[in-house]
């Protein structure tokens, strides 16, 4: 019997009957010690008498050059120590179709043998021929019990049980290649698309910028009810002007307020700049500003930096109602002069030129006890500091803005993602959503950073995006095979692909169908549009019996 104070490695048994310590983790000092009949016995340190050179019998380490040396030593391993280290191997079994496929796998590397019909690597991973690879990258990526990993956890999962000399680049492939990951991961790159910085308009007032500040609280002024204000921006000397609106205004509308509130004070604009809200959009207004040779550009979809002075304008305005609104918020549209005359009679950090100074050339008197801001500046010059200043302010912004973007950059009849960040779903969830649809085909480039894309009919949007809504879609990216397998439909959605039914109505005595696309959000169609797919059909009615479904004759 033997003592030992190592008492956290518990004892365990070799398969000779012997127990040994696993603190012993060598192959050779476990075999070493398998050689002798003792038992370890567990005593505490404590309890045991210190041991010095007294206690040690001398004659079991004989002086001199017959005394062995461990290092020289070396211990023959078992024959069928492979054999059994394959064996273990083989407790997780493999598919049934594989074993045939793997008995007759062909030129074999240098380092696979074949142990019980099967090729394994000396560390005792299978062997994979080319006509299994695809399969166990399928299993170990696509499969719900894999969940879609990365590539590195991927070729972790690959390297712990499978080997083939090209196992890196084709997990990297086959990873890069999945449509799903490619939909439902957030990209994690800086954004696309630079900043260029726009050219100063050449006069005052010949470029402007506007738009809605919506959903206010209802506001009494000169005996008409507001909830909205029209924020209109010059783009050169930045004087604003505030105009007390309502959300349901109509082009006719918003024609008399820039006609009163603007066209009366600084003539007609060149250009007029705005997003896409159904009032600038409206035929009405379109063809006035013809009528009136006035250009329209409109920011792209989700990209307010397009209009980013006028989305300043807004945030200053809302600070000063903030300060001098009653609690009711009940007398904002009276503030609306105050807060104009306010804004545009102090200087600006970039021009350093009051807007009122640069539009007026004289700063208008705003308080009775406080005299009219001076400008050192001549009246002759003052529009060219401004173009200056404002031309070296958006090189600044661009460089410092571009160091976190990305350049990208597609061709006509590219395929992109889209990002669904502000698109509407029927889905419940937007987190549980794939945060990119697609892919659609770029059907016209618009500039360097805004493309035309081919839309499904029913999504209500504008097809024109800034280029950071897009990514890529390389060629050869394939669908997941754990997903339905979608049916292609001809005539009026011969370019969609159908993924599933989800619902069932009746509307007007006729049938429709609730669609889910592959790529695309859901939507109603009529049941003829689905009769191609008769599988699906099917399935739908198996699994909801009490919903409207055809009519039998």
């Amino acid at each position: 019997m033997t003592h030992t104070a190592d008492g956290p490695t518990s004892c365990c048994t070799l398969p000779s009957g012997l127990l040994v310590s696993p603190g012993l983790k060598s192959t050779s000092g476990n075999t070493d010690l398998a050689e002798f009949d003792f038992v370890l016995h567990y005593r505490p340190g404590k309890e045991a008498v210190r041991p010095d050179a007294l206690s040690r019998r001398h004659d079991l380490f004989p002086d001199g050059p017959s005394r062995p040396d461990p290092a020289n030593q070396a211990t023959l391993l078992p024959a069928n120590l492979f054999a059994r280290a394959a064996g273990v191997h083989s407790l997780d079994p493999l598919p049934t179709e594989w074993i045939e496929t793997l008995r007759k796998a062909a030129n074999l590397p240098p380092n696979v043998a074949v142990r019980d019909g099967v090729p394994y690597t000396a560390e005792g991973h299978v062997y994979l021929p080319p006509q299994l690879r695809d399969k166990a990258l399928h299993l170990l990526h696509d499969h719900p019990t894999a969940g879609h990993p990365g590539r590195k956890t991927t070729l972790h999962l690959m390297r712990q049980r499978f080997y083939w000399p090209t196992m890196v680049q084709d997990t990297d492939s086959y990873v890069a290649s999945c449509a799903a990951c490619r939909r439902a991961k957030h990209p994690r790159h800086k954004p696309h698309g630079y900043l260029l910085p726009s050219v100063p308009p050449n006069r005052p007032w010949s470029t402007i910028t506007m738009d809605h500040i919506t959903d206010l609280p209802p506001s009494l002024a000169n005996g008409t009810t507001y909830n909205s204000i029209l924020v209109v921006v010059n783009r050169l000397t930045k004087f604003v002007v505030f105009i007390p609106a309502n959300k349901t205004d109509t082009a006719e509308t918003l024609a008399y307020q820039l006609h009163r509130y603007v066209f009366s004070y600084f003539g007609l604009p060149d250009t007029i700049v705005s997003d896409r809200g159904t009032t600038f959009v409206a035929s009405v207004w379109t063809e006035l500003l013809r009528a009136l040779r006035i250009k329209r550009s409109y920011s792209s979809a989700y990209h307010p930096q397009t209009n980013g002075q006028t989305e300043r304008a807004n945030q200053t305005l809302e600070l000063f109602l903030r300060f001098y609104t009653a609690y009711d918020h009940s007398d904002w549209a009276t503030l609306l002069p105050t807060a104009q005359l306010a804004l545009n009679q102090r200087p600006l950090a970039t021009t350093t030129i009051a807007p009122a100074i640069a539009c007026f050339t004289f700063a208008p008197r705003a308080h009775p006890s406080i005299p009219p801001a001076t400008s050192n500046v001549p009246s002759a010059d003052k529009v060219r500091v401004c173009q200056d200043a404002i031309a070296k302010a958006n090189l600044a912004v661009a460089k410092w803005f571009n160091r976190r973007r990305s350049d990208v950059s597609f061709r006509r009849g590219d395929l992109v993602l889209l990002r669904t960040k502000h698109l509407r779903s029927d889905r419940p969830s937007h987190k549980l959503s794939n945060p990119l649809a697609g892919p659609f085909k770029v059907d016209e480039v618009i500039s360097d950073r805004a493309y035309r894309l081919l839309l499904p009919p029913s999504w209500k949007v504008h097809p024109v995006f800034h280029v950071q809504m897009l990514e890529p879609y390389p060629d050869g990216v394939r669908e997941s095979s754990d997903a339905p397998q979608p049916t292609t439909l001809e005539d009026n959605y011969a370019d969609f692909e159908v993924e599933g039914v989800l619902d069932s109505r009746r509307r007007a005595g006729r049938l429709q169908y609730k669609v889910s696309w592959v790529g695309y959000p859901p939507s109603w169609v009529p049941a003829e549009d689905v009769d191609r797919a008769p599988d699906l059909v099917a399935a739908y009615h198996a699994a909801n019996p009490t919903k409207p479904a055809p009519t039998r004759r």
